[in-house]
This record gives structure tokens, C-alpha cells and sequence, in this order.
């Protein structure tokens, strides 16, 4: 007769007792806390929203509407931005490089600059064109007072800024002789201008306030090229409804 197998491990209650399972290896806390940390880090990583340092290391980012827009950039020449000429220069020079990729080919930007009366510094270009725009773009405003409306009756009667729906973007420190808001009005709603951006290194005086209170503010350092630029870039991303984000 074959005898049944016997088995080596005890028996309890007539079965074979179950193997104890293996112990599990803990953690140390320390090495936990560093694991949580570094998930932490990586998360922040792929999830923040980095600042651009400049504008050719910017973009802009989000749907806009199909129709092109007319960005009228308004400098103020007065005495207290005559040392700034050349920072202005090397702005329009990155606007350039940059307008390409970020705009429509069809989008216009033209150039005035305004002290006691106004001055075309470029004329109404589309940024398929930019590359190619003339390279006199430097006539200075006249006079030594500060005011804006010579710069929106020539945006009206000198350029072609309206051909598209006009966005108007003035940097200046705010501080204008002629700042009737009654006045403006007329001459904003002339314009067709439905969008403004102010950039400013020193703060919005109250009655620039009162006469373009609609307008985004934006801080920049006038002699800063790389600041300057990205406040241009930014009343850019307000002209078209888009926003600014690092590449």
C-alpha cells in the first residue's frame, strides 16, 4: 500500500500551518520627507509660470481674434526722456525680431512720438514688413512741452494706424499739459481705438487718470532696454486679448 506523504511542518487541527509572510521593510522617515520634497520640486517644475527676461525670450500664448489689429506705440519725447532715445531704439529693434513670430503678417504697428507737437518715427507698417522698414525712423517731436493730442489728431490725419482696429500703447511718465478728457475722447473715439496700454517707470499722474481710465498700467524702467520691451510686449498681448508667458 502506498503510505501518504509526509509533510515536515507541523500540523494544526489536521492541516498544514501557512508559512509566516515576510516582514515588510520600512522606510526611514528622513528618506520619506526627501522623496515628498523632491515630488514636490518636480511638480513646481512642470507646472510654474516662468517670467520672460526679455522680449525675444517671450511669446504670446491664447486664442485672439481672427482680425487684425492696428498697435499705435505713442514715446514721449519731452525733456525728461531725452537721455532715453537710445534705449527706444534697441526696443523697436526687438519689437522687429519678435513681431514676426508672435503677430499676423497683416497686423500694423506704426511709431509717433509727441513732446509739444508729434512725429512719425515709423510709419504704419504690417509686421510682415518689419524686417524691411525704413531705417530713418528717428525725426524727434518738437518743442519742449508734453502733450499728447498732436499724437492722436497725426495717428489720425498722418498715418494709416486705422486700417485695422487701432490699440494704443504710450510710454511716457504721464506728466502731459493737455490731458482734457472731454477732448481726448474725441479724439480716442475718432481713432476707433479700442484698447490702451500706459507704460510708465514712475506711476499714472491723475489726470492722464482721468482722461484714459480705461487704459492697463505697466511698470518699466525707461532706461532698461530688456524692461521696456517686455512692457511692450505685454500692452501687445492686451491689444490682442492673448497673454505673455516665457518661451
Amino acid at each position: 500500500m502506498t503510505k501518504p506523504i509526509a509533510f515536515n511542518q507541523p500540523q494544526v487541527g489536521g492541516l498544514r500551518e501557512l508559512a509566516p509572510l515576510p516582514g515588510r521593510a520600512r522606510i526611514p522617515w528622513w528618506l520619506a520627507a526627501l522623496l515628498v520634497l523632491a515630488l514636490m520640486g518636480g511638480l513646481w517644475w512642470f507646472t510654474r509660470d516662468e517670467d520672460p527676461e526679455s522680449l525675444v525670450q517671450s511669446r504670446l500664448v491664447g486664442p485672439r481674434s481672427p482680425a487684425p489689429v492696428s498697435v499705435a506705440i505713442l514715446l514721449d519725447e519731452s525733456g525728461s526722456f531725452t537721455d532715453y532715445d537710445q534705449v527706444r531704439r534697441q526696443v523697436l529693434d526687438q519689437l522687429t525680431e519678435w513681431a514676426p513670430e508672435n503677430l499676423r503678417p497683416d497686423d500694423l504697428v506704426t511709431v509717433v512720438s509727441f513732446a509739444s507737437d508729434a512725429a512719425v518715427k515709423m510709419p504704419t507698417t504690417r509686421v510682415a514688413d518689419l524686417a524691411n522698414r525704413p531705417p530713418a525712423y528717428a525725426p524727434t517731436a518738437p518743442g519742449g512741452g508734453t502733450d499728447i493730442q498732436p499724437a492722436l489728431r497725426l495717428l489720425t490725419d498722418g498715418t494709416e494706424a486705422t486700417k485695422a482696429s487701432v490699440s494704443l500703447v504710450a510710454v511716457t511718465d504721464t506728466m502731459i499739459g493737455d490731458a482734457d478728457p472731454d477732448a481726448i475722447g474725441d479724439l480716442v473715439h475718432g481713432l476707433g481705438a479700442t484698447t490702451m496700454s500706459v507704460i510708465t517707470p514712475t506711476g499714472v499722474e491723475g489726470d492722464w487718470r482721468d482722461a484714459f481710465g480705461w487704459e492697463l498700467e505697466i511698470n518699466a524702467d525707461a532706461g532698461s532696454v530688456d524692461q521696456t520691451a517686455l512692457a511692450v510686449g505685454e500692452a501687445f498681448a492686451h491689444a490682442t486679448g492673448q497673454r505673455l508667458e516665457a518661451r
